[in-house]
């Protein structure tokens, strides 16, 4: 089902495409006559999909209404409230990148069992059509984590033959009406991490702090990369 996204005064808002007049083609009629960005979600085989998401134009971390809904997941497939990922968002503005994880409920804790299980929350920036097996693929993470011991807190990831090497900080706030963790990170130097030569580590700030006037770029993600939000996982210390 194709849709698209625009913003009205309670949120965002998706409607169907329709069968456009050409052949191949398909059209969409927005209510209101207010000018405002817009947004596009596609499914694909396969239970993929690809998400434009709206614009987002403020300064603060968003909240619910102002993120692009992703994908939903199934209700209740999970006993514990926290460990029920039921939809993912995005959103992006000049500088940022924003990803968040909705559950069912019960926050998003880092610690459990008296210190004995770390649940962690990420959302992965990796190419659908990589293999996750082979040790050569590199992607990246936003990850919600505290695990004191293993000096493990939250940051942008590099992730490589299951070897996680944290590359700077990032941004998040939990939302607790909404069940909701958001995260983001800087688009600039997400690039720049990106491009880098395996084996280096480029000399820039910390992703909190870098709030570079130079424009970014202006695609969301590198070509062929797509965000998804990782069911939690737990560290067990013995």
């Amino acid at each position: 089902m194709n849709k698209v996204l625009y913003r009205a005064e309670a949120g965002i808002v998706e409607i169907d495409f329709s069968p456009g007049l050409t052949s191949g083609s398909h059209q969409a009629v927005l209510p209101g006559a207010a000018k405002g960005y817009i947004g596009l979600r596609r499914s694909l085989a396969k239970g993929k999909i690809h998400c434009v998401p709206l614009f987002y134009e403020g300064k603060a971390l968003p909240g619910l209404a102002q993120l692009s809904r992703v994908s939903v997941g199934e209700r209740n497939d999970v006993k514990t409230d926290h460990y029920d990922l039921v939809a993912d968002y995005l959103t992006h503005s000049t500088t940022w990148i924003f990803s968040a994880i909705q559950n069912r409920g019960g926050g998003f804790p880092t610690s459990l069992s008296l210190g004995t299980v770390y649940p962690s929350y990420m959302s992965v920036i990796a190419n659908p059509a990589d293999d996750p097996e082979d040790p050569r693929v590199i992607i990246w993470a936003l990850v919600y984590m505290k695990v004191p011991l293993g000096g493990l807190s939250p940051g942008l990831y590099r992730i490589q033959n299951k070897k996680l090497t944290r590359i700077g900080d990032i941004q998040y706030q939990i939302l607790a009406d909404s069940n909701l963790l958001v995260m983001s990170c800087n688009k600039q130097t997400f690039w720049q991490i990106r491009l880098s030569p395996p084996g280096t580590s480029p000399a820039i700030p910390g992703l909190a702090s870098n709030l570079s006037s130079t424009a970014p770029p202006s695609s969301l993600l590198p070509p062929g990369y797509r965000m998804k939000a990782r069911a939690q996982t737990s560290i067990q210390c013995r």
